[in-house]
């Protein structure tokens, strides 16, 4: 609780395979907004796996690492939604990590919307 967000409520709601956290600040109805945002997540969004954990296929032979994620790239989506993803691949490392792997939503409008990077790692 601050003076400025007033009363706070933080709620986690889990079904099946996800798990919704909700916030308000100031909201006078705060626990009926979360039970229908998390009802609303529920009914119209599935987990899709987009990328599993482990070494990454590429086309480029020459490439002198083996790309690797250590994190599975799953994410909500409805479905009309889709994810698009662009692999940066440095050409020369002097650490571990050799790229990242940049993450978008596909919205329904078919706008583009960055969600986030994940690193990409040299497997030894």
């Amino acid at each position: 609780y601050t003076k400025l967000a007033s009363r706070t409520l933080v709620s986690l709601f889990k079904k099946d395979d996800k798990t919704i956290i909700v916030v308000t600040m100031d909201c006078s109805n705060d626990w009926e907004v979360h039970k229908t945002l998390a009802n609303y997540f529920f009914d119209n969004f599935e987990m899709y796996l987009f990328m599993k954990q482990g070494i990454i296929d590429i086309d480029d032979t020459s490439y002198p690492y083996v790309p690797f994620i250590y994190e599975d790239i799953i994410y909500p989506l409805r479905e009309e939604e889709r994810l698009k993803v662009n692999v940066h691949l440095y050409k020369i490392s002097n650490s571990d990590k050799i790229g990242y792997i940049k993450i978008y939503l596909i919205t329904s409008l078919n706008e583009e919307v960055f969600i986030k990077n994940i690193y990409v790692y040299r497997y030894y």
